[in-house]
């Protein structure tokens, strides 16, 4: 060690030396054991003598004072590159690795050589470390001061990294001058970059920043370990803007978090590997980064689950920042389309069909990201092509999804509420003023909500009565889908459908009672399986039904023996003792057209038991097993069947009971008796009439029909005569409520009483055969009137042609008038017939034959 006083311990180092170094004595010490050098490094100062070999004479050598002698330190040891060239790894030309360029002129340091001196061990002045070939460079030395070095004992260091931080606050400018600039990026304190070059006067260095930007920045603005000197003079260069701060996630499951803290923080959203995002800051540490996602919710991420090219620590530290939840996955449909059950537009089943502006919300996607997997406004689910859908939310954003379920759309429902003293009328049109009130839908009532009008004032909605038509919109609320998914409809191109009746079928044997309870009470009616009724009401504990029976009997019926499609709910709640109760109706029934009374229940064959008219009424007494059939006693008294089609009853036909072979019975014959005398009357009034026959007590003839009310009947009497007689004139068996009702019928005059003798006989005095007196002889064909006959209708007493007038045997005369029309008469006159004379009215002639032509003359007259 060459030191700076002839000491081995006290002083400081000068200089280490090795074998073969040599130099030039200049003094010793005054003890000897040191000798004051200038060695072959130029450096001056002391060597213990034993480490040097001479063939000088030591003593001969001048004595100095240490300390008083000048001590100059070795010159380090450089090397000035001539010609560019490159530092190596090795010291060898072919084997080992490039460190770096070496460009002509630049001065390093040389640390040794080696032992053939080819090559020299250098240090340059970006800290790289390494093998230089000696030709190419020019030592300030002697080779000779360089120590000997191993390739293979040498450190070998890499260059500095041509990296800056920036010192403070700074812009990234498009140009070198800061009058005039662009910015190119705003920089803070510790930001990072690489130094790309310089301008000629080194006062601005051209940088890439750790963002990817490139531009200019001043000298005074970094701090770097780098040479400026080693940067190129750039002038033209390129300016680049900051890459983006994209990231892409790359653990295969992560979370949004609202803090950057794993011990304790909120879920934003959940994350899957491939979801990206943009980088907006980082903590201090550089653990966490803050981002804001696809799907625009904002908070931190452990860095260790991202991926992106931007540099971490070019982000901005940040501390309270917003937390954003992300956006919402709503879309709107963009035009006409179909929800598919699979994402292939060449083999599907359409879900729902759509519109545009229909809503929904995705829920995931296909890897390729052409279809997107949706639940509509309506809840159907299913997939859509991505270009039909609109939304902030992007469908990269979502999952991927394979398998999954598809669900048909569901029935919109809504609740009726309306304002106070306000009535939720169901319309047979969208209109308040224009079209029928339906029915009245109470408050809390959920609708069936089947589409909308245009305006969206009216919605077309089905009750739970079955009603369907137009309820306002603003009475409808709580809708289980979205408005957007609602059809719009046409009012008057809809159907409408007036509310079901509250009916109800007894589901097997009941009894109608006149209070709800199971034990108490009186029976009103007993009820059959089928037996039908309309609900009126119901309990408050809803165990019983307050009804009308289809008998109309009214009362009380347990729950479980009524079937019903009427919603109970609308019922209104009735308590025992305040409602009507009710027998059921008499099995009366009206014939509703002509029919027959048939003997048996066969439409194909039977035989009339009467012929009926509309407005016949009769009982009900039993029906066939189907129903088809109804047995009845008619209004005449008649018995048999008639078709339930044929009748109008409020009495069920199913409450009958069965009968297979009733008892048949024609109707009373429809002839009467005159109870007093009278006159047969050409109209059914007392006031005004004429007399269309005169009648005595007795006579006979047949009911034909009466008036409305039945104070007159119409009868056809045995002369044939026909009009109208009071009712209470007349005795018959058949009943005048079954007689049709007519208003002007034929009104006809009796036949006439003459007569014509059958047989030659004798006109007698008195009416009988063993005694009497010939008033007339009398031949067949002889003509008369008659006038009267006996009480028992033997004989007949008549005026003659001839004018003679007595008694005749019935069975003697040919006449159209009944004989027991005749009055009975006892001791009548008796009248011989009147004398033959004559005398001539004109002259003319008696003739001897019976013809005018062939004659002749018997005498003139």
């Amino acid at each position: 060690v060459l030191r700076d006083i002839a000491h081995e311990i006290l002083g400081e180092e000068l200089e280490v030396l090795w074998a073969g170094r040599t130099g030039e004595i200049l003094g010793r010490s005054r003890a000897g054991n040191f000798v004051y050098v200038r060695m072959d490094s130029g450096a001056t100062g002391w060597l213990n003598v034993d480490a040097i070999e001479t063939e000088a004479d030591l003593e001969a050598v001048e004595v100095v004072e240490s300390g008083r002698v000048e001590i100059v330190l070795p010159p380090e040891p450089t090397a000035t590159v001539v010609a560019e060239t490159v530092l190596r790894d090795t010291a060898h030309d072919v084997v080992g690795e490039d460190i770096e360029d070496l460009p002509e002129g630049e001065v390093i340091s040389a640390l040794g050589i080696t032992r053939g001196g080819s090559f020299i061990y250098v240090e340059t002045i970006t800290g790289a470390k390494g093998w230089v070939r000696l030709d190419d460079v020019e030592l300030n030395v002697d080779s000779a001061v360089l120590p000997m070095k191993r390739s293979s004992e040498v450190e070998i260091a890499m260059p500095v990294p041509s990296t800056f931080t920036i010192e403070e606050k700074a812009d990234l400018m498009d140009r070198p001058f800061m009058e005039v600039h662009e910015v190119v990026e705003p920089l803070w304190s510790d930001r990072t970059g690489t130094l790309l070059g310089r301008t000629k006067n080194g006062n601005f260095i051209y940088v890439e920043t750790d963002s990817g930007a490139k531009g200019w920045l001043p000298v005074e603005a970094i701090s770097t370990d780098y040479p400026m000197s080693r940067l190129p003079v750039e002038r033209e260069v390129e300016i680049v803007q900051p890459m983006p701060k994209d990231f892409e996630v790359v653990a295969e499951e992560t979370t949004l978090m609202d803090r950057p803290f794993m011990a304790v923080f909120e879920v934003v959203e959940e994350l899957w590997a491939g979801r990206t995002g943009e980088m907006l800051g980082r903590t201090q540490n550089g653990n966490f980064v803050y981002v804001e996602m696809e799907s625009m919710a904002r908070g931190w991420l452990p860095v260790e689950t991202v991926d992106s090219e931007y540099s971490i620590a070019a982000l901005p530290v940040v501390r309270e920042v917003d937390i954003v939840e992300p956006a919402p996955k709503d879309f709107t449909i963009t035009e006409e389309t179909a929800l598919m059950d699979r994402p292939f537009m060449e083999v599907f089943e359409v879900v729902e069909e759509l519109w545009a502006g229909r809503t929904g919300e995705m829920l995931g996607r296909t890897k390729n990201g052409n279809f997107v997997y949706v639940e509509m406004d309506s809840t159907a689910k299913g997939w859509l092509p991505v270009e039909m859908i609109e939304s902030v939310f992007p469908a990269a954003a979502l999952q991927m999804v394979r398998d999954v379920d598809t669900a048909q759309p569901a029935i919109s429902k809504g609740t009726v509420m309306t304002p106070e003293d306000a009535q939720a009328l169901l319309r047979s049109q969208a209109h308040d003023v224009v079209g029928d009130d339906l029915e009245v839908v109470p408050d809390g009532e959920v609708v069936t909500v089947l589409g909308k009008s245009r305006a969206g004032s009216f919605y077309y909605v089905e009750t739970v009565t079955n009603a369907i038509g137009w309820l306002r919109s603003d009475y409808v609320s709580a809708l289980t889908v979205g408005e957007t998914a609602l059809p719009v409809v046409q009012s008057g191109k809809v159907e409408v459908v007036w509310p079901v009746e509250p009916t109800f079928t007894i589901k097997g044997d009941a009894v109608l009672v006149d209070m709800p309870h199971e034990r108490w009470g009186e029976t009103i009616e007993e009820l059959g399986e089928g037996r039908e009724g309309l609900l009126l009401g119901i309990t408050r504990a809803g165990s019983f039904y307050y009804v009308e029976t289809d008998s109309g009997a009214k009362g009380w019926l347990n729950k479980e023996a009524v079937e019903t499609a009427f919603p109970t709910k609308r019922l209104s709640v009735e308590q025992s003792g305040a409602v009507e109760l009710a027998e059921p109706a008499p099995p009366v029934f009206t014939v509703t057209g002509e029919t027959v009374l048939m003997d048996r229940p066969f439409a194909e064959v039977h035989e009339a038991v009467e012929e009926l008219e509309a407005g016949r009424i009769g009982t009900m007494e039993a029906r066939t097993e189907n129903g088809n059939f109804v047995y009845v006693e008619m209004d005449s008294t008649a018995k048999g069947w008639l078709p339930t089609g044929a009748i109008d009853s409020r009495y069920p036909v199913i409450a009958l009971p069965v009968v297979r072979e009733p008892e048949i019975v024609a109707p009373p014959a429809k002839t009467f008796t005159l109870s007093e005398d009278g006159a047969l009357l050409d109209r059914p009034f007392m006031a005004v009439h004429e007399a269309v026959e005169e009648l005595q007590a007795g006579r006979t003839g047949t009911l034909e029909a009466r008036t409305q009310n039945g104070n007159f009947v119409y009868v056809e009497t045995e002369t044939q005569a026909r009009g109208w007689l009071p009712v209470e004139n007349i005795g018959t068996e058949y009943p005048i409520t079954a007689l049709p009702v007519v208003r002007e019928p034929e009104i006809v005059a009796p036949v006439g009483k003459d007569f014509t003798v059958s047989e030659n006989t004798a006109l007698l005095d008195r009416p009988f055969m063993a005694v009497h007196e010939v008033v007339e002889e009398l031949w067949a064909g002889r003509t008369g009137m008659l006038e009267a006959r006996t009480q028992n209708g033997n004989f007949v007493y008549v005026e003659m042609d001839s004018g003679a007038k007595g008694w005749l045997p019935t069975h003697v005369i040919a006449a159209d008038y009944p004989v027991m029309a005749l009055q009975v008469v006892r001791e009548p006159e008796i009248v011989a017939p009147v004398e033959k004379d004559f005398t001539v009215s004109e002259n003319t002639a008696l003739l001897d034959r019976p013809f005018m032509a062939v004659h002749e003359v018997v005498e003139e007259l």
